[in-house]
């Protein structure tokens, strides 16, 4: 197998829309064509929220979830909550395996704080 050099590493199939991992788990979640595949299923803003929550949800304080994607930023940015994660984008150059733009693009998502006081919603994003 292809990853038998890998052996700490632990690879599992789930559904992202709800894993079975306990809160605040991961440091990084890596996303490769997941959102864009999401994209293409039917009543997409609910598996949307569903996985950006379920993604916050384990990700530790201060975590981050990569997103690489052929799409540019003006078809996936606004797909990120934003009083969930905070985005940084990234252009990669594609060495010709994207026609379209010539780049893959990764959405480094901050997982932000969010503290609920009440009727209160406070969102701080991490320095």
């Amino acid at each position: 197998s292809r990853n038998k050099l890998r052996p700490h590493m632990k690879w599992e199939v789930i559904d992202a829309l709800a894993t079975s991992y306990e809160a605040d788990s991961f440091d990084v979640a890596l996303d490769k064509a997941l959102l864009d595949t999401l994209l293409c299923e039917g009543d997409t803003s609910v598996r949307i929220e569903a996985y950006f929550r379920e993604m916050h949800r384990v990700l530790k304080p201060g975590g981050l979830l990569a997103l690489i994607s052929f799409c540019p930023p003006g078809d996936r940015v606004n797909k990120v909550p934003s009083d969930l994660f905070t985005v940084k984008t990234l252009e990669v150059p594609a060495k010709g395996k994207n026609k379209i733009t010539g780049f893959h693009y990764v959405y480094v998502c901050y997982k932000t704080a969010v503290t609920n006081l009440g009727d209160l919603l406070q969102v701080t994003a991490p320095p």
